[in-house]
């Protein structure tokens, strides 16, 4: 998830190492890996690099605010980027149903008649099972 700073004090002297750290889905736990090795400070010591922990560390830090920046909420596709249309078809037979309390004629009508109106059927079947699991 994030990129750290890993010194490791060798005989040689200290090893700089940047390292990620992740989820293992696998093993379902938290890991790390090596993504660079620096070196050993004493190496890294230049007119250029004076201090190279500091340098390193403030190059981690940059390496996380472009991970965070490639991986922020405005990169990402979204998966309903248009917005999702309703049927208000549905909403106004539901709600005619419920306000003229047809609910019960439709059950009545299902079990003792044969239907060939399909969404009728459709509807009054959901109706139906709500029905029997309310008795």
């Amino acid at each position: 998830m994030a990129y750290f700073l890993r010194k490791e004090k060798k005989k040689k002297g200290t090893y700089l190492q940047m390292y990620e750290s992740f989820w293992d889905k696998d093993k379902k736990q938290p890991r790390t890996r090596n993504v660079k090795s620096f070196g050993y400070v004493e190496d890294l010591i230049s007119d250029e690099i004076p201090d190279p922990i500091k340098f390193y560390s403030d190059y981690i830090k940059e390496q996380n605010e472009n991970r965070t920046k490639d991986l922020s909420e405005e990169s990402r596709p979204r998966a309903f980027s248009n917005p999702v249309e309703l049927n208000i078809g549905y909403f106004l037979l539901y709600s005619l149903i419920d306000e003229l309390m047809l609910r019960r004629l439709l059950i009545y009508l299902l079990l003792k008649c044969v239907f060939s109106f399909l969404y009728l059927i459709n509807y009054t079947t959901y109706l139906c099972k709500g029905y029997i699991t309310m008795l």
